[in-house]
C-alpha cells in the first residue's frame, strides 16, 4: 500500500484551521483548576486496585510499570526491572509470564507488552528475540524473529497490528508500522525527521513511548513524541489525520541530538498523552524535570490545571495507558504498597 501525501510531515509546521493547536504558554498560563470532586460529578468513576500477592497480604516489590495490559481475566504488567507479572482481575499475583535470561523463551529487554491477537495469551516484543508468544498462564508458545534490533510500540486492532517503531540511533526510516496479524507489512508510513547525531551529543533525544491506544470510540490514536503531533490512524486505508498538535518554543530542536543538551534544562515537552470522550490529557514535562497533567475540554477548549488526586491516597493522578475511555495509572502508596488506578467516563453519559 502506498501512502496518501506523504502523512502530513509535521502538523506544527503547517497548522490547519481545523486541527486544534496548543502552546506551552496557552498550557501553564491555565488558572481554572479540576479536581476528582469535579470529575466525579460529571459522571466519572474512580477504581484503585492493590496489587498483592497470592494471599492478598504479601507485600510486592514494583517500583515501577514501564507497560500496563488488561484482559477479561488477568492484568500483566511489565517492570522497571523489566519482568512480566500475571495478576487475576481483582490485582492478586498469579505468577509470571516466561523469565529474564538467554534461554529458551527466556527474555533479555522487553519494552512494550500486548494481548495476542487471538485473545489468548500475551506477546512480548523482545529487542534481541522478536515478537515472543505466551499462553494465558505464562507458558512459552513462541517466537518471530525480526530482522534488525528496532524497539517497538504495539496495539492489535481487529486484523491489525500498529507498531511505533525506533532504533538505537534514533534515525529511522519510519516511525510507524501496520502490518495484519500473519506478520506481513501492509503499510510504512514515512518518517520525515533523522535525528543529526553528532560527535558532541552526548544525550540521546526522547523516544515515541507509550504513543499508541484506542479511544471509547475505537479510534486508533497515534502520539509521535518527536514532532508533538497526534494522529488518527486509518488503518483500512494506510493515512494518518492530524487530530491536535503542540507548538513549543523548542520546537523540533528537542528531537536533534546535537542541540539536545544545550535546551534540556529549558524545554516543555509532552510526556504522555490520553483522550477520551469530554477531554484531552496531557502530561507535561516542564523544566526541572516537573510533571503537570492539563486536561482540555473538547468542547469548549477550556484548559485546567490538574488537581486531581487518588482517593485514599493523596497521590496525584497522571493517566498513563489506556484502554477505551478506560485511564489508568501506577502509583505506590506512602510505604510502598503498589496499586492501579482507573478512571473512567460511564457509558450512559457518552
Amino acid at each position: 500500500m502506498v501512502l496518501a501525501a506523504g502523512m502530513a510531515a509535521s502538523c506544527c509546521g503547517e497548522t490547519s484551521e481545523s486541527v486544534p493547536t496548543y502552546t506551552e504558554a496557552g498550557l501553564t498560563s491555565a488558572t481554572a483548576e479540576i479536581t476528582m470532586s469535579d470529575l466525579t460529578e460529571m459522571g466519572y468513576t474512580t477504581k484503585t486496585l492493590p496489587l498483592t500477592g497470592a494471599d492478598g497480604g504479601k507485600r510486592l516489590v514494583i517500583a515501577d510499570a514501564l507497560d500496563v495490559v488488561l484482559s477479561d481475566e488477568n492484568i500483566f504488567i511489565l517492570t522497571n526491572d523489566i519482568q512480566v507479572w500475571r495478576f487475576s482481575s481483582d490485582g492478586k499475583l498469579e505468577g509470571k509470564v516466561g523469565a529474564k535470561g538467554n534461554g529458551h523463551g527466556k527474555y533479555l529487554y522487553v519494552n512494550d507488552i500486548y494481548l495476542a491477537p487471538d485473545g489468548k495469551g500475551i506477546c512480548l516484543n523482545a529487542m534481541t528475540k522478536g515478537t515472543m508468544t505466551y499462553r494465558a498462564d505464562g507458558t512459552y508458545k513462541g517466537k518471530k524473529k525480526r530482522k534488525s534490533n528496532e524497539l517497538r510500540h504495539s496495539l492489535v486492532d481487529g486484523p491489525y497490528i500498529i507498531e511505533s517503531v525506533q532504533t538505537l540511533t534514533g534515525n529511522e526510516t519510519d516511525r510507524l508500522r501496520i502490518r495484519d496479524t500473519s506478520g506481513n507489512k501492509t503499510v510504512r508510513f514515512a518518517n520525515h525527521l533523522l535525528f543529526n547525531q553528532t560527535s558532541e551529543s552526548n544525550v540521546t533525544a526522547y523516544t515515541e513511548y507509550k504513543a499508541l491506544f484506542k479511544d471509547g470510540n475505537g479510534e486508533i490514536i497515534f502520539h509521535q513524541m518527536s514532532t508533538d503531533t497526534i494522529f488518527t490512524v486509518h488503518p483500512e486505508s494506510s493515512t494518518l489525520e492530524p487530530r491536535c498538535c503542540f507548538s513549543f518554543q523548542h520546537g523540533i530542536s528537542q528531537s536533534d541530538l546535537s542541540s539536545f543538551a544545550d535546551i534540556w534544562q529549558d524545554i516543555y515537552m509532552v510526556y504522555d498523552y490520553a483522550e477520551d470522550y469530554a477531554f484531552r490529557y496531557v502530561t507535561l514535562m516542564e523544566p526541572d524535570s516537573q510533571r503537570q497533567l492539563y486536561l482540555i475540554d473538547k468542547t469548549d477548549g477550556t484548559i485546567y490545571r490538574s488537581a486531581i488526586t487518588i482517593p485514599g491516597t493523596g497521590s496525584d493522578f497522571y493517566p498513563k495507558w489506556q484502554y477505551g475511555d478506560m485511564l489508568i495509572d501506577y502509583c505506590l502508596t506512602k510505604t510502598g504498597e503498589p496499586y492501579l488506578t482507573i478512571l473512567s467516563l460511564r457509558d450512559t453519559l457518552r
